[in-house]
């Protein structure tokens, strides 16, 4: 069953038509990447948390040990509980403000729990310590489940989305509430791919979207990130301030939830504008939150949303090819070959369109655009290689054959 896009981080309510909400980082781990975030001591802490909020925070995240996956900034159990508590306690005794720990272990999410933290912020969906779910359940806590651990997929996105698929049921096993779960694409943390790391990473920035099938609030950090400083030659994370409010806007235009982010101030004004641009984008939708217009851009998108809805796996490979519709052009055919195109996509069930003189014939050649699902644009190239006209050259029809298959694929 699909359910609404609808959590909450603590008190704070993320997704469907909320604003999107900033989660400002603190990090109480000098190693930390960028020195901007850091705070030396809880003093320090409370002060970069009041002026966080005063710019618009709507959460604090509160880290003791750096997780980049670059660095090698592993500290004991012990000495990121007592950088969290101090960060945490700090905090709560001056402000009242939602704040989520930033930690993969459970002993210091439930010590940061106990002191009043309401949000697990976990690198590693629920995979790396086994009793980390029950903690954030008993605690009634929320969580941001970040992917971690990929397998199989087709391409970045999916690979993702099976990632927090297994965090999502992890989370459920342990009987953590529904709504209280949040999901991160993990910008930054995959160095071992096949792609290149930051390619990696606009990839699946530019494809968020395609992660809103999931149905669950998408959080997203990318704030001075190194994949940033790769694209763009800036070594230095301190001067990559302008590059990430660029980045944190296209990922709320791209459906983003809630941005994590080191920058509160500018990128308060950041996804402000995004989320107005985003809005004014929509296509006016049903009254109703019963009827969803669904974003599919690819066969896989397709297959996991009717997956969702209790397709049988062997329904729902058939139906994804039907599901998926593609405007495809073809350029300068010769109009013959045009007018046999456009009565091979009406027999299959679509169409194409065709300049308006292709009909009268003569010499030159016309662009022709296919509209129909990849189901239905695949039964034309069989059927175009299959065509035994006087005037059309088989090696020319396959060669337009395979082409057509493969902008299906792009």
């Amino acid at each position: 069953m699909i359910r609404l896009v609808l959590s909450r981080l603590g008190r704070v309510m993320v997704g469907n038509e909320f604003e999107p909400r900033l989660v400002g980082v603190i990090n109480m781990s000098p190693e930390s990447f960028f020195e901007g975030s850091i705070a030396r001591n809880g003093k320090e802490a409370v002060k970069i948390a009041e002026k966080m909020v005063r710019d618009g925070a709507d959460i604090i995240d509160i880290g003791g040990m750096s997780t980049a996956p670059y660095k090698k900034t592993h500290v004991s159990e012990e000495v990121e509980k007592n950088r969290v508590l101090e960060g945490i306690k700090s905090i709560k005794r001056e402000i009242d403000v939602t704040i989520s720990v930033d930690t993969f272990r459970s002993k210091v999410a439930e010590a940061a729990l106990s002191a009043g933290a309401e949000v697990v912020n976990d690198v590693t969906g629920l995979k790396s310590d086994a009793a980390m779910a029950g903690v954030i359940s008993e605690y009634n806590a929320s969580a941001i489940l970040m992917a971690h651990d990929l397998h199989d997929g087709s391409d970045p996105i999916s690979r993702i989305r099976n990632s927090l698929d297994e965090s999502i049921r992890l989370a459920l096993k342990a009987s953590i509430a529904e709504d209280r779960l949040v999901i991160d694409p993990g910008i930054g943390f995959f160095r071992n791919e096949e792609i290149k790391w930051f390619e990696w990473d606009a990839y699946v920035i530019s494809n968020l979207r395609r992660l809103k099938i999931i149905h669950f609030p998408l959080n997203v950090g990318v704030s001075r990130k190194s994949f940033l400083g790769e694209i763009l030659n800036i070594k230095d994370p301190e001067s990559r301030l302008t590059a990430s409010i660029a980045a944190e806007a296209i990922c709320v235009i791209n459906g983003a939830d809630s941005i994590r982010t080191h920058n509160v101030a500018e990128s308060k004004q950041a996804i402000t504008l995004a989320s107005y641009i985003r809005k004014r984008a929509k296509a006016k939708g049903s009254a109703s939150e019963k009827v969803q217009s669904l974003e599919l851009a690819d066969q896989e998108d397709a297959f996991y949303i009717l997956k969702e809805i209790g397709v049988h796996e062997a329904g729902a490979r058939i139906l994804a090819k039907k599901a998926v519709f593609r405007a495809i052009l073809l350029k300068q055919l010769p109009k013959p070959l045009a007018l046999i195109i456009k009565q091979e996509m009406l027999a299959v069930g679509a169409d194409a369109a065709t300049p308006m003189d292709t009909i009268l014939g003569g010499e030159m050649p016309v662009d022709v655009i296919l509209l129909g699902t990849v189901a239905q644009i695949s039964r034309l190239c069989k059927r175009l290689r299959k065509m035994n006209f006087s005037f059309l050259r088989k090696m020319d029809i396959a060669n337009l054959a395979q082409n057509i298959e493969s902008a299906l694929a792009s």
